[in-house]
C-alpha cells in the first residue's frame, strides 16, 4: 500500500452530509497492480475485524495508480468527492500521488 486517504463521512448521508451513527469509513488504497488482489483481501479482513470488534464498518476502496489516474481524468464523481472532502493517511497527499 503506498497511500491511504479517508472520506470525512459514511455513506449513508443525511441533508447537511455530517456523519452519523450509522455512517462507515470510506478508505481509499493505492496498490501497485501485483498486489491489488492481496491489498483487497487484507483491507477486507480489517473491515470485518473492526466491525466485530468495534462495531465499526470500514468501506474499502482498492485502486491502482492507473486507475486513480483514469478515473479523475474523467472526472468520476467518486474520485471528484474524495479529492474534495477525503483526508490524506499517508506521505504523500492523494493529488501528489495522481500527478
Amino acid at each position: 500500500m503506498s497511500l491511504a486517504r479517508k472520506q470525512g463521512h459514511g455513506k449513508r448521508r443525511h441533508g447537511n452530509s455530517e456523519a452519523t451513527i450509522d455512517s462507515d469509513l470510506d478508505i481509499l488504497l493505492l496498490a501497485r497492480t501485483e498486489e491489488k488482489r492481496s491489498l483487497e483481501d487484507a483491507a477486507y479482513s480489517l473491515g470485518e475485524d473492526l466491525r466485530r470488534r468495534f462495531g465499526v464498518r470500514l468501506s474499502p476502496i482498492v485502486f491502482t495508480l492507473r486507475e486513480a489516474q483514469s478515473r479523475r481524468k474523467r472526472r468520476d464523481p467518486l474520485m471528484e468527492t474524495i479529492l474534495k472532502e477525503g483526508l490524506d493517511l499517508g506521505a504523500k497527499s492523494l493529488r501528489q500521488a495522481l500527478s
